[in-house]
């Protein structure tokens, strides 16, 4: 059998810190554009795909683009639309907040009628757009504005935390954690949290000051749950479970408890998990494996057995199914239970 875990220690380490286990896909495409779009990295004006037509006074367009506070002043002055938009769907605020330009800034959100709030056709605010290019002062000031939304999400589902998490900066993630309302547990479409976005990206200082940003009743009992699964704590499970702690909750790495259970090879505490209301046995991590998935991984046979009995899907989303990882690891019997309840599932169609 191929070694699976060089350093097991290390890797429970990892995975107690929330660290993703039983990922067995592979990224399929270049990175380096999907985090360019992201980042909406692109010439500023420039249109992808269809052109916009521009809206409104372009005079304070161009004269925000200059850096020209003299003029912006002077047109602010003659009551110019200070929302008029560009190609791209940006205002003249939000282009300053790309640029850089707090004077620009300030002086446009003195004026009655400022939108701070307007998108591009990224969906991207003025606020999400300083966050990218990590302007603190800009970003303050954006934050001092009374309705800023900062929990708006662009077309990527994405939120100005995410994004600056997603750059690693700490001191805006700071300043935004700051903010009443903000929703530190927002979800892009890929299930991905700013949390989960800092600690991929290895972060660590983000993470731990996500971490400790205070936490609902409920929040702290999903973490003494996982605490519970990870130290074998099966009466402390069982009287977590009792009192409805939601057991389909993940931890940075889109694990859930069932799935480190499934790992551990803990019968008892999966079984609890099996039969707790409301359980999701097809939930995957931010890998796309199930707790079926890791069961085969590590060569749990038992495990691999009690979850086929509850019901468990032979099939994923994405990644490795669990009778592909036996395959690979020749795990005889494992494989054989997989292909016996595949036939099962199959007659029952």
């Amino acid at each position: 059998m191929k070694n699976r875990m060089k350093n097991s220690m290390l890797l429970l380490g990892l995975m107690a810190a929330g660290a993703t286990v039983g990922s067995v896909n592979a990224v399929s495409r270049d990175q380096r554009i999907i985090k360019a779009v992201y980042q909406n990295n692109l010439v500023e004006g420039a249109t992808v795909g269809s052109v916009n037509a521009v809206s409104g006074d372009q005079r304070i367009i161009k004269a925000v683009y200059q850096n020209n506070l003299v003029e912006v002043e002077k047109l602010i002055k003659e009551r110019v639309d200070v929302n008029s938009v560009n190609r791209s769907g940006k205002t003249a605020l939000m282009i300053a907040s790309a640029r850089g330009n707090i004077d620009i800034v300030k002086a446009l959100l003195n004026v009655k009628g400022i939108n701070v709030n307007a998108t591009d056709r990224y969906g991207q605010t003025a606020l999400m757009i300083a966050c990218n290019n990590g302007y603190i002062d800009i970003v303050k000031a954006l934050l001092n504005v009374k309705g800023i939304n900062v929990n708006a999400t662009d077309r990527n589902g994405g939120t100005a935390l995410m994004i600056a998490c997603n750059n690693g900066y700490i001191h805006i993630v700071k300043a935004l954690l700051n903010v009443k309302g903000i929703n530190v547990n927002a979800t892009d479409p890929n299930g991905g949290t700013a949390l989960m976005i800092a600690y991929n990206n290895g972060y660590i200082h983000i993470v731990n000051a996500i971490e400790a940003f205070p936490k609902t009743p409920a929040q702290a009992a999903e973490i003494n749950l996982r605490n519970a699964v990870y130290q074998n704590n099966l009466v402390e499970v069982e009287k977590l479970i009792e009192e409805g702690v939601d057991v389909n909750s993940v931890n940075i790495g889109g694990d859930t408890v069932l799935i480190y259970a499934a790992y551990q090879g803990n019968m008892e505490i999966l079984q609890l998990l099996i039969n707790a209301p409301n359980i999701n046995l097809e939930m995957a991590n931010s890998g796309g494996s199930t707790a079926l998935v890791v069961a085969a991984l590590q060569n749990h046979l038992d495990i691999v057995n009690a979850l086929l009995k509850a019901g468990a899907s032979l099939t994923v989303r994405k990644g490795l199914t669990a009778l592909q990882v036996a395959q690979y690891y020749n795990d005889t019997a494992i494989v054989e239970a997989l292909q016996q309840a595949q036939k099962k599932q199959r007659n029952k169609k």
